[in-house]
């Protein structure tokens, strides 16, 4: 094992771990920042001749401050999905990838031994 590398539990338990926090964190964006830009985004294409500002004064006069998460519950769903897949993925990695670092630092080793012998016959 490689000093200074963190290891990941390859139980259940951590997998699922790092399901749940993925599925937590994306929905935690999605119901406080997401939702309102998502609404607007919509809107914006949908009446093109809007500008930003009246896009959200109009949102906001069809109805209030609740327009602007109108349609959670569905991107919440998606984006527990979204979140629970991406941090899996981003924190076990595939095991290609694992082997492709493996073999990098094989070759960096034998790469750094074979300059260490020239330098020793140089010297």
């Amino acid at each position: 094992m490689t000093p200074g590398v963190a290891t990941r539990d390859a139980s259940a338990g951590g997998a699922f771990r790092d399901l749940s926090k993925g599925a937590v964190l994306q929905c935690v964006e999605a119901a406080t920042l997401g939702m309102p830009f998502e609404v607007w985004k919509t809107r914006m294409g949908r009446y093109r001749s809007e500008s930003t500002v009246e896009a959200f004064q109009q949102i906001y006069r069809e109805g209030g401050v609740r327009a602007y998460w109108r349609g959670l519950a569905p991107k919440l769903v998606e984006s527990a999905s979204k979140g629970a897949v991406l941090l899996y993925s981003k924190v076990r990695g595939s095991p290609r990838r694992k082997e492709e670092g493996r073999m990098k630092e094989n070759k960096q080793r034998v790469e750094t031994a074979e300059r260490k012998d020239e330098l020793t016959r140089e010297a």
